[in-house]
């Protein structure tokens, strides 16, 4: 019962974080990227922020860290699913969520566009 208080709290201070992170690309320390309120939306809906930053480890891998470890939103939304342990075995495990095709292309697209090591 505790674990579960404790979840449903990191929970709702995840969803009442402000839409923006850190850019690590910014040379000036108070830069921040915006998170679109779509891409809010729906981060939140799906419980991604219980675990994910845009620009730091929290539970799970960084959004920025996710981009330039992926290749397609194809696949961010394949593994938002069916989550691969390899990927990131420095992590916890992360269940699958059943996030809908609509909500994975707006989170997806997003994440893609936070890559840093462009080809």
């Amino acid at each position: 019962m505790r674990f579960k208080l404790v979840f449903v709290s990191v929970l709702a201070l995840a969803a009442c974080s402000k839409p923006t992170q850190t850019d690590p690309n910014k040379s000036e320390e108070n830069k921040v990227v915006e998170v679109p309120q779509n891409v809010q939306t729906a981060l939140q809906r799906n419980t991604c922020l219980a675990c994910h930053k845009t620009d730091r480890k929290l539970v799970g891998p960084s959004y920025i860290d996710i981009a330039n470890k992926i290749n397609s939103t194809d696949e961010i939304i394949s593994l938002i699913r069916q989550p691969e342990p390899a990927h990131w075995p420095e992590y916890p495990k992360m269940i699958g969520i059943s996030i809908n095709d609509a909500d994975g292309k707006v989170i997806g697209d997003w994440i893609m566009g936070l890559k840093t090591n462009k080809p």
